[in-house]
């Protein structure tokens, strides 16, 4: 696999998602346009937070959420865990738990590993290896 080009803040992300800022979006639009074999890296990070600004500042909904996720994550530009990212949205979609909830539990699957936590929630789904330290 080609070394990544680089990698993408939030900001860039919401401004190419928003088309809100005209230079900004057609500065990130350009970037994103996949004519080399190189693509960017999006760290799960810039993933949560992005998720966070826009079910906070741009009020959202889970369901619009959801779909913004999905066509990030299969972005063809981008670098990004697929699978780790597409468990996450079956979880945050099946269940009634915060995506950073969600990606936690995604991650612990992946890894096969229990999820050590107090959250009540999580400790009641009984399909995920959960545990109290």
């Amino acid at each position: 696999m080609p070394k990544s080009k680089g990698v993408v803040d939030t900001n860039v992300l919401l401004r190419f998602i928003l088309d809100d800022n005209a230079r900004q979006s057609n500065s990130a639009q350009a970037l994103f346009k996949n004519e080399s074999p190189s693509k960017l890296t999006v760290p799960d990070a810039v993933v949560l937070e992005f998720s966070f600004v826009l079910l906070s500042f741009y009020k959202i909904t889970k369901p619009q959420l959801i779909e913004q996720l999905k066509a990030l994550i299969t972005f063809e530009s981008f670098e990004i865990d697929t699978d780790l990212w597409a468990n996450t949205l079956t979880l945050y979609n099946m269940h009634s738990i915060s995506l950073l909830d969600s990606y936690l539990l995604a991650t612990s699957q992946k890894e096969d590993l229990p999820l050590y936590t107090f959250d009540k929630k999580l400790l009641a789904l009984k399909e995920i290896s959960t545990r109290r330290p």
